[in-house]
């Protein structure tokens, strides 16, 4: 009755799964509550019969009870459902601009960061009130970074991940007016990403930022508002996307090939087609075999080659069945 499982029957309990007596709020009480009573509700009992029948279902169910009872989840979705989010990440002291040891400075280097991620962000939808907020408080909490670390002590890479953690995510959050940490919002976004309701890339061409996108719908709307209860969900799969599958995999093809014919990156592809059509990379990938598999018929001869190279950071492999692919090449005998 202790952390993880503490936690998990928090949860459980806020989303209407299960009703518990008291549980322990620090570890030196843990023991006087290690028999506190536990018990699923009539709708948690449902849930778990209905995953044993169909996880999918089961999961989608679970998703809107998240979507109408976890205000934080409801109101990431309900802003990833107006646009795409672009995230300014820090992964490399070339993107800071200076190392720990020369940043006795707080606003020189404060101005430094906040200067290399607007420049990014100047490909994106990023308003000059966003910027202003970015700025301010990239210069807020680089000051407190460096009133509460020993800067001299730390190497290039525990740097640049605190003014990431520290500095740039809670800036960005702040700009977007999103209403948790750092740390709660890359929760939400594994959360968003395990449901299909959302996905990233850091792939995409146009933007040296991190891209993040819906990949599925809500009935009525979602919005902010928790008053508003959510009943139905579609997802961007299959059947979704294969109408415009095609001509958007031709069209990021053609981009990158130019007028050859040669192989081009299969995580950048995959990157446009997701965020042009709003899926997941599974469904991409699901829709490439697809085309492959249909041969002629498709009107396209698809090439694909083993990746050279891992994948972008935080993205999966592309594969098809049990086959890594980082590149492809797409020719066609109709001129489509």
């Amino acid at each position: 009755m202790w952390t993880v499982a503490r936690d998990v029957i928090s949860d459980l309990q806020r989303l209407g799964l299960m009703q518990a007596g008291i549980l322990p709020r620090k570890q030196s009480v843990a023991h006087r509550y290690a028999d506190t009573p536990c018990q699923s509700t009539d709708l948690g009992l449902n849930l778990a019969q209905l995953h044993k029948e169909s996880p999918g279902r089961a999961f989608d169910r679970l998703l809107l009870l998240w979507a109408n009872k976890h205000q934080y989840f409801r109101v990431l979705i309900a802003r990833l459902r107006e646009s795409p989010i672009f995230v300014p990440d820090v992964t490399s002291v070339t993107q800071v601009g200076a190392s720990p040891v020369d940043s006795s400075k707080p606003a020189g280097v404060a101005e430094r960061i906040a200067a290399n991620c607007l420049n990014r962000l100047g490909t994106a939808r990023f308003e000059e009130r966003k910027r202003q907020v970015f700025t301010k408080t990239v210069h807020e909490r680089m000051q407190h970074v460096c009133k509460t670390l020993a800067l001299g002590e730390l190497d290039a890479k525990r740097w640049v991940d605190n003014v990431q953690d520290k500095v740039v995510i809670p800036a960005f959050l702040a700009a977007e007016g999103l209403p948790f940490d750092a740390v709660t919002f890359q929760n939400l976004l594994k959360a968003a990403k395990d449901f299909l309701a959302a996905s990233w890339t850091t792939a995409h061409p146009d933007h040296a930022l991190r891209v993040i996108f819906s990949t599925c719908e809500f009935e009525p709307a979602i919005t902010a508002d928790p008053a508003g209860e959510v009943t139905e969900i579609i997802h961007h799969g299959r059947s979704y996307a294969s109408e415009r599958f095609r001509p958007s995999l031709v069209k990021a093809y053609e981009r990158l090939a130019g007028s050859g014919s040669s192989y081009v990156n299969a995580y950048v592809v995959r990157a446009i087609v997701c965020v042009d059509l709003q899926i997941h990379p599974q469904v991409f990938a699901v829709c490439l075999k697809q085309l492959i598999d249909e041969g002629p018929a498709s009107r396209l001869a698809i090439y694909t080659e083993l990746p050279f190279d891992p994948p972008p950071q935080g993205e999966d492999y592309l594969q098809l069945d049990q086959n890594r692919i980082g590149l492809i090449k797409i020719t066609s005998n109709t001129g489509a």
